[in-house]
């Protein structure tokens, strides 16, 4: 384990009460508690419910729920939150950025007795960050893993600040970024499921030693390790600060039972945690468990967190959402699945994995320089193309089109990304490459400043003429030529728009959704409750901090 500080016995101060008190909440109740902080100082807050409801979904009677940001955390806003297992203690970890109050509440999911918040300890924000050692799913060894340490004993947690930019200078942190003072990356392992307000409900992970060397823990030091690889590159490769550019938390799932209850869709029954995948909900990734066999009696002895391309993929998602939303449907839809699968590639070739298929490791999934090979067509309108216009496909749906042809025909932008980054000869036109970074800078530059919701392929070329506008009169002929080999245009220019600044314009648009597996197979029944309930029915109405 690596330490970079020493603890001085007395430095960690045990429990100071809130000013509230409450004791018992009937379902729907919510008491509200406060706690001075100072800044430069990080709390760890804990509660513990006394009865248990282990028969409901949520494994426990109630949740503790904080905010930083001066006002009183509900159940329909909070900033962070933290739950147990029926009476194991719960705590989560707030690092003060200036003087004042942290507002915190106990939530009675099912009627709840409970000892109420306390902060357990405290300690200086900069000597709580802590690199342990850990090991992956696939065998992986790190040595930098990145924690947060409040309480000596038992006191790690899976929680990196190493990519704030307060930290910078911290002795022995390898890491950099601009990540502002109260955000993080963190993974959490689940538990169980807050039905009213369709959220996971994960408890803080820890370990006494620092060293992750579990089964468990291997999925939750994947999850991270590769959160922070996605982060590390959008910095250096698009200047941008975590999926919002503004410093976002990244918040990652493992465990995952999908889906969550029992539940009835297109026509079939999916018992609980019967489906496999990784997906991103509007505002955290999630990935079912490792050691699975689903609904079809296909196993699976990883999770997806252990693929870096897979965790790119859905941090993927999370950008396109906050740039534009792209309605999952249709050639949009299929432009929505196709980014983030380009995004999964380009942060994998940064980190020496080169390589154009997606999920190799865990379970392979799609291929960008052969499309065909997974049943995608890899030319407009050629074979295995899932109709999108509104005759031959009058309404999009899950269960019979998905959606018209989301996740097939995103194999068309694929084969183009494939041809932008590295170059080749398809349908007889070539392309020269003009790398993949570059690339990813172009589709990155119009997914924000020129595509709209109802997208559709041309209009992405378009758009990405007018990107590449920002870099070369060469990377604008590259990106008609990559386009015009999948047979989307001619090779001339289709008029896109006056070029701007590259990532100029950044909106903050809700919603999201997407999943990794699925290929419009509608004998998959991955694909259908996936879509439907991830996409239209799990999309949490919980806030992100805003500064």
């Amino acid at each position: 384990m690596k330490s970079m500080f020493t603890f001085v016995a007395g430095a960690v101060s045990l429990v100071l009460a809130a000013s509230g008190h409450a004791d018992s909440l009937a379902k729907g109740q919510i008491s509200q508690y406060s706690f001075p902080v100072t800044a430069g100082v990080s709390y760890e807050i804990a509660f513990n419910a006394t009865n248990t409801c282990a028969d409901d979904l949520s494994v426990t009677c109630c949740v503790l729920l904080a905010n930083t940001n001066g006002t009183e955390p509900s159940d329909s806003g909070f900033e962070k939150f933290a739950a147990a297992p029926s009476t194991d203690v719960a705590s989560l970890v707030v690092d003060a950025v200036e003087d004042g109050t942290v507002n915190a509440a106990v939530y009675a999911i099912e009627a709840c007795e409970f000892n109420p918040p306390s902060i357990l300890a405290e300690r200086a924000t900069n000597a709580t960050l802590q690199f342990g050692i850990g090991t992956g799913q696939l065998g992986d060894s790190y040595d930098d893993v990145p924690t947060t340490q409040i309480a000596i004993d038992d006191g790690y947690m899976l929680r990196d600040i190493s990519r704030r930019a307060n930290q910078a200078t911290t002795d022995g942190n390898p890491n950099a970024g601009t990540m502002p003072g109260w955000s993080e990356i963190a993974v959490g392992r689940t538990f169980g499921y807050w039905q009213g307000f369709n959220l996971f409900l994960t408890d803080n992970a820890k370990d006494a030693d620092n060293n992750w060397d579990t089964l468990a823990q291997a999925e939750m030091v994947d999850a991270l390790i590769n959160s922070g690889k996605v982060y590390d590159y959008w910095l250096s490769v698009l200047n941008f600060n975590s999926f919002d550019n503004a410093g976002a938390a990244m918040y990652a799932q493992t465990n995952a039972p999908y889906p969550p209850e029992p539940a009835q869709f297109c026509g079939n029954t999916y018992p609980a945690g019967s489906l496999y995948n990784a997906f991103w909900d509007g505002y955290e990734i999630v990935f079912t468990p490792r050691n699975f066999t689903d609904i079809g009696d296909n196993y699976y002895e990883h999770s997806l967190a252990a693929a870096l391309d897979v965790t790119a993929h859905e941090w993927g998602h999370a950008i396109s959402d906050r740039a534009v939303n792209l309605a999952y449907q249709r050639e949009s839809g299929a432009l929505n699945e196709a980014y983030s699968d380009w995004m999964g590639v380009a942060v994998e070739f940064a980190n020496g994995e080169t390589n154009w298929t997606l999920g190799e490791g865990v379970d392979v999934i799609r291929d960008l320089q052969d499309p065909k090979a997974f049943g995608q067509p890899d030319t407009y309108e050629g074979l295995y193309w899932e109709a999108t216009d509104n005759v031959s496909c009058p309404e999009p749906d899950v269960c019979f089109n998905d959606y018209c042809g989301v996740h097939t025909n995103s194999g068309v932008p694929n084969k183009m990304f494939h041809l932008l980054a590295v170059g080749g000869t398809h349908n007889g036109v070539t392309v020269t490459g003009i790398g993949i970074d570059t690339a990813i800078q172009i589709a990155t530059d119009a997914l924000h400043n020129y595509w709209t919701a109802n997208e559709t392929f041309e209009g992405a070329r378009a758009g990405m003429e007018s990107a590449a506008a920002n870099y070369s009169a060469d990377a604008v002929t590259q990106v008609q030529m990559a386009w015009h080999a999948v047979g989307v245009g001619s090779s001339a220019s289709t008029g896109g728009g006056n070029p701007e600044t590259p990532i100029q314009r950044i909106s903050k648009s809700g919603g999201g959704g997407g999943c990794t597996i699925g290929n419009g197979d509608v004998n998959d029944p991955t694909l259908p409750v996936l879509l439907g309930l991830a996409l239209l029915g799990l999309l949490r109405r919980r806030f992100a901090r805003i500064q």
